[in-house]
Order: C-alpha cells, then structure tokens, then sequence
C-alpha cells in the first residue's frame, strides 16, 4: 500500500469518527434521548479509545521527544478520564434505574447547570484530543522536534499542542469531580 493510499484511509477513519461524535454530541442536546445518547457517547469513547491505542504504535518507530512524549499521554489520560466520568454517570443512571422503578429515556434529573457543563466539557475535551490526534499523525514532524522557549514560530506548533494536551487532561480530570459529585447526590437522595 503506497504512502497516499494509507494517508487517504487515515483521513477517512478520522472523517468517520468526526461524524459519529458530532451525531452523538446532537443527540445529547435533545433531552428526551439523552441516555440513549450516552449509551451511544460511551460506545463511541470506547472505541475511540481503543483506536487511538491501537494508533499510537506508530510513534514507537521513532524517537520521541519529552513533549510528544507528553501529548501522547494527554491523549491517553484524557481518554481514559472520559471513560471514567462516563462510568460515573452510567452508575448514578442504573442506580436510579434499579431504585427509582426503570427510567426510559427520559430527562436526566441532574444539575441542569453542572450537566450542561459536563456536556460542553465533553465536547471540549473531546475537540482538544481529537485535534491533538490529528496533529500528531499528521503533523508528526511539526510537533517531535527541539524546540527552546523562545518567541518565534516554529515554536508555536508544539507549545500549541502541549498546551491542548495539558487543558485536556485537566478539564477531563474535572469531569470525573462532577461524575463523582453526582454520584454522591444519587447516593444522598436515593438513601433518604
């Protein structure tokens, strides 16, 4: 398979990604389907997160440098914490499922202003990795070089994709403090 065929296929599957995410983010938006959209938002991070697993191989044939070093484990960290806040929401919704006498897509009963929050750092963090992703399989040459923290351009790329892998790992960090902040108000409510 020649250089253009398997860029063409990376920019395909990375096409397709960016579809199913956007379709799931919509759906998150319409309040009678939001635990389908879940249900379909955890599938899909799931599998992202085993594609960019399986993708990260390809930076083992080089050597890398402490920052690619660094957005690489954004990447990974970042995906693992949305696993997890995810996780945390499945738990307080099966809770109130098995307390509560079964719910069916209806509205979630959460903290319209925290949830609202959770959901756009969702997409935020998601928008971060994803770029992160792509920068770094595209642009891998861009980013895996010597650099000194200077002001000139060729610097810019990898702070830029540093800087998107920090705020990544921070804001999902956050969200699996408000998965577990709902967690606590299910326990709290379901027990009294």
């Amino acid at each position: 398979m020649d250089l253009f065929s398997k860029s063409m296929k990376t920019i395909y599957e990375y096409i397709a990604i960016l579809i199913i995410y956007i379709y799931s983010f919509v759906y998150l938006t319409f309040e009678k389907v939001e635990l389908s959209s879940l249900n379909m938002l955890f599938f899909i991070q799931v599998i992202f997160t085993i594609y960019c697993f399986s993708k990260s191989y390809f930076f083992t044939k080089y050597k890398l440098l402490p920052h690619t070093g660094l957005c690489i484990a954004g990447i990974h960290i970042t995906n693992i914490f949305l696993l997890v806040s995810l996780i945390l929401v499945f738990t307080l919704i099966n809770r109130r499922n098995n307390k509560l006498k079964g719910v069916r897509n209806e509205s979630l009963d959460l903290p319209e202003k925290s949830y609202a929050l959770y959901k756009n750092l969702f997409i935020a963090c998601f928008s971060l990795i994803f770029a992160t992703f792509v920068g770094l399989t595209a642009g891998f040459e861009l980013i895996n070089k010597d650099f000194e923290l200077n002001f000139d351009i060729n610097n810019l790329i990898p702070i830029f994709f540093i800087c998107c892998s920090l705020a990544s790992i921070g804001m999902s960090s956050y969200m699996v403090y408000i998965g577990n902040d709902y967690l606590g108000r299910a326990r709290r409510t379901i027990n009294n």
